[in-house]
């Protein structure tokens, strides 16, 4: 490596043919290797390429050296790109990517895809002065690769049930059709032997069929497949024998035949009727008219000079022709192209050996509309064993076809958003994670939740809501490309499959797509609504090898996007798992914790500056486990917020605090006042204001001494139903603040109409107020603000005596920090209310 950073280093215009004769006596092995080998210098020129990379761009031996590589070889559309990420490499000093495939340009105009395997060259102080890059032509297999992924699109959506099977008689891949024949997920049956699917065959029966397959190449059969109820099925399969990349398969194209043995009896039945008839002179009339008038299926009476000589009211009504229309008519005016000429040659040669034929065919309506029947023509010999007459007895098919597509459709895909559901996402998923695997190439799940969606559901409406979902499913399938597959795993919850990644910034190219489809607002029924997403990346197969481990750490990866403040995406990694387990951990040990009362509360005095004297106190919860460790609410109030057990655990919260201030007031300190923290859980509940009258009620509380603190962030989710809600408590006769203000929206227009009587200045700010201009400015704007609206402030963190001075100069009404005191259990803060301590 130390030769090829001297060559790199060496590698200017003025130099380069003693470059080149280095190179040739340095790596004299690379002329010769099958793989393009190239290095380019720190600006992009080439400064070796070997003969093997000088023949396929289509140049001779040497031709290229010192010639700018992005010029010669990189496609105008890529060349900026390219050049940019060298050009970043070299100013940044940072690594490129390993492995990368793209296309390159040869002489004659024809592109080739190469897969590049690249290593940046430093000198000795670790300044980068080039690029070694060895590359393999991938052309032919990403051509092979196009047309596997267009075989399997045909596959896909094919009518028909279509299955692989091993010479063990086992399932390598099926078709969505299949999956809906057998009422069961693909992924299900993938594995699963054929005996165990259809009754009386066993082992050795699938080895004879195997053996006949080899054989013959082919056979046809009928049986009863098993569905996922255990209902037998009728079903026709025909085999043919494939061999794909060195293995032999049984390659089974299976229809249900129960609708067609049905129509087949009926039909049987009719064509009999005619056939006696025919046959019987003296009561040919009244038979026919008889068998005409009672027949629901379509009948045609054709000549032997291929003229239709009679039809029957149901052929009227399937076909749209009339009587008078169809008579003297060839049948041909019902023809579909849907046929070609060897399709009629197959089934003319079929009537004239056996006497009739049965089958399914496309025909045409008087109204230009294909539809599918069920055929069954019998050819009328006289008496001296001519055909005379053809019968055809026609059985319309369209709503059976049309009730197979609404199974398929109610199976496999979401019914409000026409997306693709969590069940044919996985079978998706599983089916891409095998072509992945065999291909070596690398695929991306991206998890999408829609941020605050109860918000839109609980005002507007469940009705508003599901239309919203219809709305963004539209601008999903719009914004994505044609390979990707969008889904609707349920609620609010999409995914989305990314196959063929060339690299993970791919993923990311796909993700920003999501969020400029939401960008715009969405009207609904006169509402105008805004949503944001939170999306999590994870990638094959780095991430998990099957469906389930993508799925579940795209999720996780997601939890975090929320986690960083929702409207963004996140990559999963390795220590989304350790703290999973950790969050999952805490979760279970909390509920204990709520069961078990292990919680205590601890009380931070507030003090009035204008006295000194202790006025109230904010209750903090603490987790006292049954050993004496105490549990940082840092650790498990988040997990509390995200499980909802915020919810009962404020309830306690709230009781706890309003009873032990009862015992303070009764013992003679009037004039305190216990400000609780109310939870978005709590305070979004529609009777969260009859459960608070509730408390105050059951512990004997008056209203005068709580204080409840909300959030600005809080307030904002449904303003209109928070100011009700703050005015109902106002009446009782609390007292409300904003908890963190500054941290928020700080919107002076929605401030002055929400009745609260405190701004608490979050300690954020209050921290480096005597060293930092900025946050000097904002408290002192802030305690102005607040005294013009009538509004009294709380500082929290005050820790010094430069801030109390710098506070009081403002004359902010109260403080509160361990300048002060810090938390104090209930035994402690009766110590401090009894010692009179002031400032």
């Amino acid at each position: 490596m130390a030769s090829h950073v001297n060559l790199l280093r060496d590698a200017s215009e003025e130099n380069l043919p003693a470059t080149l004769k280095n190179m040739q006596q340095a790596l004299p092995i690379l002329d010769i290797v099958k793989t393009i080998i190239l290095a380019i210098d720190r600006k992009g020129r080439i400064i070796y390429l070997n003969p093997t990379g000088h023949q396929l761009l289509g140049h001779e031996i040497g031709a290229l050296i010192g010639r700018d590589w992005f010029d010669v070889a990189i496609s105008p559309n890529r060349r900026q790109q390219t050049r940019e990420a060298l050009a970043r490499i070299v100013r940044d000093n940072t690594e490129l990517n390993h492995y990368v495939e793209h296309d390159v340009v040869c002489a004659d105009g024809r592109m080739r895809l190469i897969a590049w395997h690249n290593t940046v060259v430093r000198e000795a102080d670790g300044e980068v002065c080039g690029v070694f890059c060895s590359g393999a032509d991938i052309t032919d297999q990403r051509d092979a690769r196009i047309a596997l992924r267009m075989a399997d699109l045909s596959i896909n959506s094919a009518r028909e049930a279509i299955f692989w099977l091993t010479e063990e008689g086992r399932i390598h891949f099926i078709n969505a059709a299949a999956a809906v024949l057998l009422g069961r997920p693909r992924g299900q049956l993938v594995d699963m032997r054929l005996s165990e699917l259809e009754e009386g065959l066993d082992e050795a029966g699938w080895q004879a069929r195997w053996e006949r397959l080899q054989q013959s190449g082919s056979w046809t059969l009928e049986g009863l497949w098993r569905n996922a109820r255990g209902v037998g099925v009728p079903v026709e399969s025909n085999a043919a024998h494939i061999r794909f990349e060195g293995v032999d398969y049984a390659l089974v194209v299976a229809r249900d035949i129960r609708q067609r043995r049905d129509a087949e009896e009926k039909l049987h039945t009719v064509a009999q009727t005619f056939h006696q008839a025919m046959m019987d002179a003296e009561d040919h009339v009244a038979l026919t008219r008889k068998a005409f008038a009672s027949a629901i299926e379509g009948v045609v009476v054709v000549g032997a000079d291929g003229y239709i000589e009679s039809v029957n009211p149901a052929f009227t009504e399937i076909t749209g022709y009339s009587a008078e229309e169809a008579l003297d008519s060839s049948p041909a005016l019902l023809h579909h192209d849907h046929h070609g000429q060897g399709f009629f040659n197959a089934m003319w040669e079929e009537i004239e050996r056996t006497g009739s034929w049965v089958g399914e065919v496309w025909n045409r309506r008087r109204d230009g509309e294909s539809f599918p029947q069920r055929l069954a023509l019998t050819a009328i010999r006289g008496s001296d064993g001519e055909i005379n007459h053809y019968v055809a007895v026609i059985h319309d098919m369209t709503e059976l076809r049309r009730s197979e597509q609404e199974l398929h459709m109610q199976t496999f895909y979401d019914a409000l958003t026409g997306l693709p559901n969590r069940s044919l996402f996985k079978d998706r998923l599983a089916h891409s994670l095998r072509q992945a695997s065999r291909m070596n190439e690398q695929m991306a799940i991206l998890f999408v939740n829609l941020d605050l969606f109860k918000k839109i559901n609980d005002s507007l409406g469940h009705a508003c809501g599901d239309e919203l979902l219809r709305l963004i499913a539209g601008r999903f399938k719009s914004r994505l490309r044609d390979g990707d597959t969008a889904c609707r795993l349920g609620g609010d919850e999409f995914a989305v499959l990314i196959e063929n990644l060339e690299q993970a910034q791919d993923a990311v190219m796909v993700t920003q797509k999501l969020f400029d489809a939401v960008e715009q607002p969405f009207q609904i029924r006169g509402h105008e609504a805004h949503i944001t997403l939170s999306v999590g990346i994870s990638l094959y197969p780095a991430d998990g090898e099957d469906a389930e481990a993508l799925l579940r750490t795209a999720d996780m990866a997601m939890t975090r996007a929320k986690q960083a403040g929702r409207n963004n995406f996140q990559f999963y990694t390795a220590a989304m798992d350790t703290q999973a387990l950790e969050r999952l951990r805490i979760e279970n040990q909390l509920r204990h914790a709520l069961v078990n009362e292990e919680f205590v509360l601890h009380y931070q005095p507030k003090v009035e500056l204008s006295s000194g004297r202790v006025v109230s106190m904010e209750a903090l919860v603490r987790w006292q486990k049954p050993d004496g460790a105490m549990v940082p609410p840092g650790v498990f109030i988040p997990v509390a917020e995200e499980t909802a057990l915020i919810g009962p655990m404020g309830d306690w919260i709230l009781r706890a605090a309003c009873l032990q201030t009862r015992q303070w007031v009764e013992s003679g300190y009037d004039h305190l006042r216990v400000a609780v923290n109310i939870s978005a859980r709590q305070f979004q509940q529609r009777d969260f204001v009859q459960q608070v009258q509730a408390v105050l009620e059951d512990t004997g509380l008056n209203p005068r001494h709580l204080e409840l603190e909300i959030t600005e962030s809080l307030m904002m989710v449904d303003v209109e139903q928070a100011i009700e809600s703050l005015s109902q408590l106002k009446a009782l006769g609390l007292c409300m603040s904003v908890d963190d203000f500054g941290t928020g929206y700080s919107s002076l227009s929605y401030l002055k109409r929400f009745p609260i009587h405190a701004l608490k200045i979050d300690q954020s700010f209050v921290r480096e107020i005597t060293t930092d201009a900025d946050d000097a400015a904002i408290v002192s704007a802030i305690v102005s603000m607040a005294h013009n609206l009538n509004l009294e402030v709380v500082a929290e963190g005050v820790e010094t005596a430069e801030h109390l001075e710098f506070l009081k100069k403002l004359q902010c009404e109260e403080i509160q920090g361990y300048y002060f005191s810090k938390p104090l259990d209930a035994k402690a803060f009766t110590e401090l209310l009894k010692s009179g301590r002031s400032l």
